[in-house]
């Protein structure tokens, strides 16, 4: 913590239970104009230039000094920009910038604070603060803030957006912007992969009167010195990408006059897609299933260590299916045992990887860890592999009512047999079926699927009172196997009143108790009998 530590033991922090939301319109960086003026650096300028004064670039690809002017194209692997100042000049100190990317200006008011140095323990209170929002910021690039104030101390805070606010501390605000001095100032890089900021103004001293200003810069600046009438720039390092650059180059003499050489939109190019070509797939001679998948790769960025990713598609490149990564040989053996037969296109991804600054590629991560990942793709026609492989046939199963019933003379009765597929497949065709009645065998047929519906039914019109009993068997064509069998029973009723299961069970009952009498006199014979051959034996 800073300024006022001495005083905490006799300070109550307040608690807001709720936060209110910050609502200020956020600015994206994309929609502000370059108004930054490079010239602002140089102090007595005696010239833009100055005859014999001069900005160049070279490359390792490029040795022959080519003269930079505005909207120039350097291209090449280590783009070094140059700048020389002729010895008349009496140049005795040498400085370029190389600047890139988005400012804002801005004049707000102060708000005044409730407990301003209760922001720096715990949560801060966002009443407390004048918020600015702003979206779009890249990860990676060097954000740049200069904040001053008419008061006599303002503080500075600074969120991305990974936060909550009700999750805004102190202690991981992003700045070092809270040190008591005018005006205050930080540089970061911009490590979230959020584009969003939160930059809070408070007012610290708490003036009821005044007001605060912004300057953030964000994108790349970068800048060298040297004590003499040259100097020289390696962009490789600090660009990360290829883009458009404003460059500087500043000579400072020896009685504290300067020439400037300034030059717009220059166009740096410094990294280079890999080019990648892959060979005919080839089986082993010990397996003929297994392939090896081969190529070749060339990358114009002579530190670069290519990494590669291998992927297959079995619709001509609409798809893909990652099968390697983070592969440093030029070759993959894919086995394709259990692969459908089918045309099969292959796709290598090579990728540029540069360790010559430790941190920076992170292989464990791929491809997002890679650096600086420019990437580019070869692809092989597509070929004939994998195995032929039939399709399985779905099973068929079948349900449908457990009874029917009817009176007699009722005309318009059928059985309904409802079919259906189950499980994975190919479609059957048909099946054959049998129906019985009663186990006598009463009809045979086949059912076309593509002809007939679901539904396979049976008329069982014309049958005189009684109980029927209907099977319906057929022999299941899916994996399965078995024969599947569905019974339903028919109740025909003289009377014209219908059975129902309350009606059935009754009947049941009287089936039942008719029948047990005979069962019973049955036994009792039996009994008799046998009573009567032990007795016999005693005669």
């Amino acid at each position: 913590m800073r300024k006022r530590s001495a005083l905490l033991g006799t300070v109550i922090i307040l608690v807001i239970a709720l936060y209110p939301s910050i609502s200020l319109t956020p600015i994206h960086l994309e929609k502000i104009d370059y108004d930054y003026d490079l010239r602002q650096v140089c102090f007595n300028p005696l010239s833009d230039g100055g005859v014999g004064s001069n900005l160049t670039w070279t490359s390792r690809t490029q040795q022959v000094p080519q003269l930079l002017e505005n909207e120039s194209i350097a291209v090449g692997d280590h783009v070094v920009l140059n700048a020389t100042f002729p010895d008349s000049l009496n140049i005795t100190h040498c400085e370029m910038r190389v600047w890139n990317g988005f400012t804002y200006a801005t004049t707000r008011p102060l708000v005044p604070a409730s407990d301003p140095w209760g922001n720096f323990e715990g949560p801060i209170n966002p009443e407390d603060f004048d918020w600015i929002i702003i979206t779009g910021i890249e990860r990676g690039l060097l954000v740049n803030i200069t904040c001053n104030f008419t008061n006599g101390d303002s503080d500075f805070m600074v969120w991305d957006g990974t936060l909550d606010q009700t999750e805004f501390e102190h202690t991981n605000n992003l700045a070092r912007m809270t040190s008591g001095r005018k005006p205050e100032h930080d540089s970061f890089i911009w490590s979230s992969d959020n584009d969003t900021m939160f930059l809070g103004c408070l007012n610290y001293d708490n003036t009821t009167i005044g007001n605060w200003t912004l300057n953030i810069q964000v994108g790349i600046d970068a800048i060298e010195s040297v004590n003499a009438s040259s100097i020289g720039m390696d962009t490789y390092y600090i660009t990360g990408r290829n883009q458009s650059c404003f460059v500087c180059a500043t000579g400072y003499t020896d009685l504290n006059e300067s020439i400037v050489l300034l030059r717009e939109q220059i166009s740096i190019c410094n990294f280079f897609a890999p080019n990648v070509a892959i060979y005919p797939p080839v089986t082993l001679p010990s397996d003929d299933k297994t392939y090896n998948i081969s190529w070749s790769c060339f990358d114009r960025n002579a530190d670069d260590v290519n990494y590669y990713s291998v992927w297959i598609s079995s619709n001509d490149g609409y798809t893909y299916l990652l099968v390697a990564q983070n592969l440093t040989r030029t070759w993959h053996l894919w086995n394709s045992t259990g692969w459908f037969e089918s045309c099969y296109t292959f796709r290598v991804r090579a990728y540029s990887l540069d360790f010559t600054i430790a941190g920076m590629t992170d292989v464990s991560d791929p491809p997002a860890g890679y650096w600086p990942g420019d990437y580019s793709d070869g692809i092989f026609i597509p070929f004939e592999a994998g195995e032929h492989y039939v399709m399985p046939t779905k099973d068929v199963g079948v349900h449908s009512a457990s009874y029917i019933a009817y009176s007699e003379g009722e005309n318009g009765n059928y059985i309904n047999w409802t079919l259906y597929f189950a499980n994975w497949g190919n479609d059957p065709d048909f099946i054959d079926y049998k129906i019985y009645r009663n186990r006598t065998l009463l009809t045979v047929g086949r059912h076309v699927f593509s002809q007939d519906s679901f539904i396979l039914s049976i008329n069982v019109d014309g049958l005189l009172e009684g109980t029927y009993k209907y099977l319906l068997s057929f022999r299941n064509p899916g994996s399965y196997g078995r024969t599947v069998r569905d019974e339903v029973f028919v109740f025909v009723d003289s009377a014209s009143i219908t059975p129902t299961p309350a009606i059935l069970s009754i009947l049941q009952l009287v089936f039942i108790s008719s029948i047990l009498p005979i069962v019973l006199i049955v036994i009792i014979i039996i009994v008799n009998k046998s009573h009567d051959s032990h007795n016999s034996g005693y005669r």
